[in-house]
């Protein structure tokens, strides 16, 4: 765990190329590699967008629910490296606390998770 801290830290500072990269970030928000910047609107109805940082590789969005059950999955190919805005069809989805995780698909990237809520 400590050696995937690491490497964060280091494509961080290529990434950003300098220290301030390490300043701290409201909660909810990050700057680490293949990380979710921020979900929004939270609490959510019919759609979410989701600020992203993309390492170039396969990455996929998946939705559980507070069991900790796969609800959706959006998969993507390859996302080019930099920031994005992803939008999401949370329809069909009941009121309640969901947990929102981008990953790659590759499996040793970073991965982020938000927790939402939807109302109906």
């Amino acid at each position: 765990m400590v050696t995937r801290a690491l490497i964060s830290v280091a494509l961080m500072s290529l990434l950003w190329g300098s220290s301030e990269a390490c300043a701290p970030l409201p909660i909810g928000q990050s700057r680490f590699p293949g990380w979710i910047i921020r979900s929004y609107p939270n609490p959510a109805h019919s759609a979410l967008r989701m600020d992203v940082i993309s390492m170039g590789v396969p990455s996929v969005v998946e939705i559980f629910n507070i069991r900790g059950e796969l609800q959706r999955r959006y998969s993507y190919g390859v996302i080019p490296l930099g920031q994005y805005k992803l939008d999401l069809d949370l329809r069909g989805l009941g009121t309640g606390i969901y947990y929102v995780r981008y990953r790659d698909q590759l499996g040793y990237l970073s991965t982020g998770v938000s927790r939402i809520a939807i109302l109906k």
